[in-house]
Formats: C-alpha cells, sequence, structure tokens
C-alpha cells in the first residue's frame, strides 16, 4: 500500500519517513489521517500496534490529532526508551492498583476528617456531635482507576472487650497494608491507656516492621495556643515515640515523623500549610508497593509552589520547594521505583501533553483498563520532577 503525499513524492516505507513526511506536508497528513489511510498503510508494514493506538485520531480533521499522532509514532522509535522496556515497566506499574491505609487511634479523634482532607473527597463518614467509628470498618473508594481502601479501627482498649475481635477482622480483611497512621489529639498532655494498648497489640500483631512504614497525625493543632505549639509539638511526638521504642526496641522508632493538622484550617499555629508535608512525610513512608497508587490518587491536586499561599485543600495539595526535593529524593531512594522513572521521563520528554498518548500506545490490551491510573501517576512524576 502506498501513501501519497505529494507529486514526485515517494511512498514512505518506514515510520521514520512517514514521520518526515507528516511534518513536511502537514495539510496532506490531516487528510491520510482522516481517511483512514496512514493506520491501514501502518498495518500493512506490521505495525498493527501503532495503527490500532492511534486509530482514534482519524475521527476529525484537526491540528491537535496530527500532533497526537506525531507524537505517538516518535515515541515507539525513541532509542531511549524502546517499546519492551516501557510496556514491562507499565506491566510492572500496573501489578500496584491498590491503596491501603490502616488508621489506629480512638473514637472521635478525627480520623476520617483527616482521611477525606487527605483525598480530596468525602471517603469516610464524619459527625460533629457524636463518633462515627464504633466498629472496624472499611471503606473503598476508587480513585483515578486506584482502588483505594482506608481501614477504620475503633481504638483498642477503649471498654467493649473486643480487641481479639478486631484483630481477627484485621486479619481477614486488611492484608496488606501499604501506611498506617497513629492518629492522636495534639492537645492532650499525656498517652492514654487506650493509646498505649493499641502500640502494644499492633506491634504483637503485626511486627516491630510495621512502624517502618508508619507516621504520627496529631489532630487538632488549632486547639493548641500559638506561644505553646512547637513546644507541645516537641513534647507530644517525643513521648509517642518513646512509648512505640519501648514496645519495639528499634532506634527507628525515635524517628518517626510527626505531623500536626487541623481539619478546621488550612495551616497549623504557625502559618505552615500542613495538607502538602501529611503528602511528603506519607510518600516518604509508604510501602513500595504503595508507591505509584498514591501518586496517581494525588496526581490531579499535587500544585508545586514558589511561595507558602493559602490554597483551598479540598482541591490542592500545596507542595513547596522543599518538599519537592524531599519528595524527589525519597523516590530515588526506592530502588525498584527509581527504575521506572527514568525510563518514563526520558520517553515523554517533560511534556504532559504526550503523556496520553505514550501510555495508550504501551499499555499492553489486556492492562486497558488501567491507563487511568498509570497516566496520573506518570503526570505526577513529571510534575515533581521538572
Amino acid at each position: 500500500m502506498d501513501l501519497i503525499f505529494a507529486d514526485n513524492v515517494e511512498s514512505p516505507r518506514s515510520v521514520e519517513k512517514m514521520i518526515g513526511l507528516c511534518e513536511q506536508y502537514p495539510g496532506r497528513a490531516k487528510a491520510l489521517l482522516c481517511s483512514g489511510e496512514i493506520t491501514d498503510w501502518l498495518a500493512s508494514i506490521h505495525e498493527a500496534d501503532l495503527a490500532e493506538s492511534t486509530k482514534h485520531l482519524t475521527r476529525s480533521y484537526a491540528e491537535h490529532n496530527l500532533n497526537e499522532f506525531i507524537s505517538i509514532c516518535k515515541s515507539s522509535l525513541s532509542p531511549q526508551s524502546p517499546r519492551l522496556d516501557i510496556r514491562q515497566i507499565f506491566e510492572k506499574l500496573a501489578k500496584q492498583s491498590t491503596l491501603t491505609f490502616l488508621l489506629l487511634g480512638r473514637t472521635g479523634v478525627g480520623k476520617s476528617s483527616t482521611v477525606n482532607s487527605f483525598l480530596g473527597k468525602d471517603v469516610c463518614p464524619v459527625g460533629d456531635f457524636e463518633v462515627t467509628t464504633q466498629t472496624f470498618q472499611v471503606f473503598e473508594t476508587k480513585i483515578n482507576g486506584v482502588d483505594c481502601r482506608i481501614c477504620d479501627t475503633p481504638g483498642f482498649a477503649d471498654g467493649t472487650n473486643k480487641e481479639s475481635q478486631y484483630l481477627e477482622i484485621i486479619r481477614r480483611e486488611v492484608g496488606r497494608v501499604d501506611c498506617v497512621w497513629f492518629v492522636t489529639n495534639l492537645a492532650e498532655s499525656r498517652i492514654r491507656s487506650d493509646e498505649i494498648e493499641t502500640i502494644r497489640l499492633i506491634t504483637s500483631f503485626f511486627g516491630k516492621n510495621i512502624w517502618e512504614k508508619s507516621l504520627i497525625v496529631l489532630t487538632h493543632a488549632d486547639w493548641v495556643n500559638s506561644q505553646n505549639y512547637q513546644h507541645t509539638l516537641q513534647e507530644r511526638s517525643r513521648l509517642l515515640r518513646e512509648r512505640i521504642y519501648k514496645e519495639t526496641s528499634t532506634e527507628s522508632a525515635l524517628s518517626i515523623p510527626t505531623i500536626a493538622i487541623s481539619n478546621k484550617k488550612e495551616t497549623t499555629p504557625d502559618g505552615d500549610l500542613w495538607l502538602g508535608e501529611l503528602f511528603t512525610h506519607t510518600l516518604t513512608r509508604i510501602s513500595n508497593s504503595g508507591t505509584f497508587p498514591l501518586l496517581a490518587v494525588t496526581s490531579d491536586r499535587l500544585k508545586i509552589q514558589n511561595s507558602p499561599l493559602p490554597l483551598n485543600r479540598q482541591h490542592n495539595i500545596p507542595i513547596n520547594q522543599g518538599q519537592k526535593r524531599q519528595i524527589k529524593q525519597t523516590l530515588e531512594n526506592k530502588s525498584d521505583f527509581a527504575d521506572s522513572i527514568k525510563p518514563i521521563l526520558k520517553t515523554v520528554d517533560g511534556a504532559l501533553d504526550t503523556i496520553e498518548p505514550m501510555v495508550s500506545f504501551f499499555t499492553p490490551p489486556q492492562l486497558k483498563p488501567l491507563i487511568p491510573m498509570i497516566k496520573s501517576g506518570i503526570k505526577a512524576i513529571i510534575s515533581l520532577f521538572n
């Protein structure tokens, strides 16, 4: 089959030559694309995958369709990112399509509100005048193609004597845990007996390594006077870390991140935006298998900031330059994940508008339902590494 771009111009015999002619004769190229002749030609030279992934561009005579078509073709030929390598990376990332949080803390401390703020949608029920978590509950939602599970505990030693029942439910329902939030009230001056029992039981049940993917979330920061805020934060953090250390006897327990938040305000009493800090530390502590899903889930809401301007946290997660550097270092230090980043960045070449055609082309047919997740995760990577 021949492709006629102009009189006395030989029909291309390769994808590379065809790309050059499309750029040289854009008007004729758009007509050939719209008629379906280009995709038929691709199939005739045994480029069936490329023909299939560009078939949707034959619907209209439009400039952006031609540009997208050329971008897909160039991505398929890039020597820096062979098709097989990128497809294997996508297959690996697609295996990580779920995200599971385990929330620890007594009822009414603010776990549900914090999760809803973090995910940008109402996943867990919230009650202003009564506690909303009376039993172990698993809340499920899908965000950008990722299956999210939030496992909310009612707190141990809460007077119900159901600790063994809760642990059995966790064993049956939770399975793999990607990240643990130990949620407690910043304004309290001591560690409660139920919190001590929670630390002991969770350590015994999951093993001391569970604290390697945990962080301490201190709610109700707005209840603390600004003059006492830093002292209160330091002391509360120290007491909780020391209690975890007492149960685990691991030095790493003394460096578990603590993040103060307020679900009523965008900032803590020292004026810092807390949502970006919560995201940064969560990404730092989350399991390797939960890293890409977390990026995909939050992709649409990550906003890199040059100045600490307050934002609507229901929609945006503000990331300052210091947090951005920390996130990049975290991702580069996750060996399995780091191996995927460089080929993706080389293939996309930093351009957000090439993500969709690249993902559509390189994703194997059996993984097509996961394209929204892959696309969102890659968008987050580009935003953080540009």
